[in-house]
């Protein structure tokens, strides 16, 4: 969730120039969704969390940060054909808009859950807990981040809105288990942390963001890729480090599987 201070985003970025993929967003659109009773809820759920005030970005032109993660979310959302990995549970991997490069997980025993997620990709590790309702609800207490000891959230699953959705109108996409932390046993002091986004405006498509390097002092690398099958696949542009365009990597359910056999097991294990 965001209950962070937002900061003033800087798109040249690795972190954030993804965000120019929503270049079909129109001003129109962006300026009634920030008058949309949506943009009053939020401004009522701040003022009781006490949260900062929005600042503003340049995308494109002036736009307020939420109205856009908004915009981009309701493309996303509201049109997307319905994902193929399953859905039905609220176990998974989830993309928040307010924290496009971190990750967030949720793993449920019985009628508790637990969360745990980053707000960046190489930002620190948080765990939250939560409580299952009968209404398809959960219960989170966000106060290890600042925020309130019961805010509730509403699973959804339907055709076109899997996800989780909160009271101010952020929803936590519901996206492929190929997002995660994974290791490379040809780099073992380095990282890779792959994170999944939908591309919005009814495309129906989900992109992946690779960040990694290969050890203390060596170059970040930054690698996009394209979903191959939402629970099957990722292909990788690895040309930023000198390899082929779109190298497909296997997702077996514990790692990715790459064509000469080097597998990179995924790390972020709930609970650890």
């Amino acid at each position: 969730h965001h209950f962070l201070l937002n900061d003033l985003v800087d798109w040249s970025t690795p972190r954030t120039s993804f965000f120019r993929n929503y270049k079909m967003v129109r001003i129109t659109v962006l300026a009634s969704l920030a008058l949309s009773s949506t943009a009053l809820s939020l401004g009522k759920l701040e003022r009781h969390h006490k949260m900062a005030p929005q600042q503003q970005v340049k995308a494109e032109g002036i736009l307020n940060r939420r109205s856009f993660a908004s915009a981009v979310l309701a493309g996303a959302v509201a049109t997307a054909a319905a994902p193929a990995f399953a859905a039905s549970s609220i176990d998974g991997e989830y993309w928040d808009p307010f924290h496009p490069t971190g990750l967030r997980t949720v793993q449920v025993s019985g009628n508790t859950a637990t969360l745990v997620g980053r707000d960046d990709f190489d930002g620190k590790e948080w765990k939250l807990a939560g409580e299952l309702g009968d209404d398809s609800s959960i219960l989170i207490d966000f106060s290890p981040k600042g925020g309130p000891k019961d805010l509730k959230g509403k699973f959804v699953n339907n055709a076109d809105n899997v996800g989780i959705v909160f009271p101010d109108g952020n929803r936590w996409v519901k996206v492929s288990p190929i997002a995660g932390v994974y290791s490379d046993p040809n780099h073992p002091e380095g990282y890779r942390v792959v994170t999944v986004y939908p591309v919005g405006f009814g495309s129906g498509y989900f992109m992946a963001t690779c960040f990694g390097n290969d050890g203390p002092g060596t170059k970040q690398f930054k690698l996009t890729g394209k979903l191959a099958g939402l629970d099957s696949g990722v292909k990788f542009d690895f040309s930023p480090k000198g390899g082929p365009t779109d190298l497909l990597a296997k997702f077996d359910g514990s790692g990715l599987v790459f064509p000469d056999g080097n597998k990179w097991p995924k790390v972020n294990v709930v609970g650890n």
